[in-house]
């Protein structure tokens, strides 16, 4: 109540200074009339402001009430509606006040003003990314021709991250290609690092072995060879297409319907001359992409003939 009489005098006092000033104002001459302010807010704008200052339910001080749209007119120059001012250019009567009322709203508001702070929203949970998909080895193409398997054991450094430090070979397959493509996947491997005392994750040593063997190839009265090699070529072009969008950066080679017709082709190069046999190794990457090639142009034709016609003259 204290604080309701203050704003109560203040009121009082403003609007008794700003009624003397309308006093002098209408005794001045015509030429300083050009002084006064220019148009206000209306009761409207005015209702608006102190609906935002006195929200619904809060205590107001006692005799103090919302301004009505009688007690003055809008603003000045919209259309239809009165001016500030009447014809002689003096202000209406009873609107001076209300300047008054709304000058001390904008300051108490101002003061009273605090800045919007949205309401806290609750921390999510750390981000874990999914969990890596550590990519097996390439089995080199000549190695796999050639039917060499073996044990690769690598010494990895597993970090604090959980990626691999240096990876060295403890003990070779005996085939240094078979080492060297377990070297290049098992870099790229993620692990998960070894709990120290404290159970913060440390550098740790992993003796790790990786095997390359080869799966048994169908036999050529098996049913599932026949029907690999009897397919028209337009099921093979949708196999090559999903294959490479999936994995763009793997060779044709690993398909596996090429991959069973390359072990047929290097057993049929085994009874040609060495020199045929190497050039035959050396280039069926180039015979994949060959085959790929010609069923996308022919899609109606068997895909056991593009592959012989492509062999042959592969192996001339």
């Amino acid at each position: 109540m204290p604080a309701c009489a203050a704003c109560l005098r203040i009121l009082r006092s403003r609007a008794a200074a700003s009624t003397s000033r309308t006093r002098r104002i209408r005794r001045e001459p015509p030429g300083r009339r050009s002084l006064r302010r220019g148009p206000l807010p209306g009761a409207g704008d005015v209702r608006a402001l102190q609906g935002l200052l006195t929200p619904p339910g809060s205590p107001r001080c006692p005799g103090v009430d919302l301004v009505s749209a009688s007690d003055c007119p809008p603003l000045h120059g919209r259309a239809g509606q009165a001016p500030w001012h009447d014809a002689r250019g003096f202000p209406r009567k009873g609107c001076e006040p209300m300047r008054t009322l709304l000058s001390l709203m904008l300051i108490a508001g101002a003061a009273a003003a605090q800045p919007l702070v949205p309401a806290p929203v609750p921390a999510a949970a750390a981000a874990v990314p999914a969990a890596p998909v550590n990519v097996a080895p390439v089995y080199p193409e000549a190695e796999r021709l050639a039917g060499h398997e073996g044990r690769v054991i690598l010494d990895v450094q597993v970090l604090v991250d959980g990626s691999a430090g240096s990876v060295t070979v403890f003990q070779g397959s005996g085939y240094p290609a078979l080492d060297q493509s377990a070297l290049e996947a098992v870099r790229q491997w993620q692990f998960k690092p070894k709990p120290g005392p404290d159970g913060r994750p440390v550098t740790s040593l992993l003796r790790l072995p990786v095997d390359f063997r080869l799966a048994q190839p169908p036999t050529a009265s098996s049913t599932a060879l026949q029907s690999l090699m009897q397919q028209p070529c337009s099921a093979l072009n949708a196999e090559v297409a999903a294959f490479r969008a999936a994995t763009p950066e793997r060779s044709l080679g690993e398909l596996p319907v090429f991959r069973t017709s390359g072990d047929l082709v290097f057993a049929a190069a085994s009874r040609k001359s060495a020199e045929v046999k190497a050039r035959v190794l050396r280039t069926l990457p180039q015979l994949y992409e060959q085959v790929a090639l010609d069923c996308a142009t022919t899609p109606d034709a068997i895909y056991e003939n593009v592959l012989a016609d492509a062999a042959r003259r592969l192996m001339r």
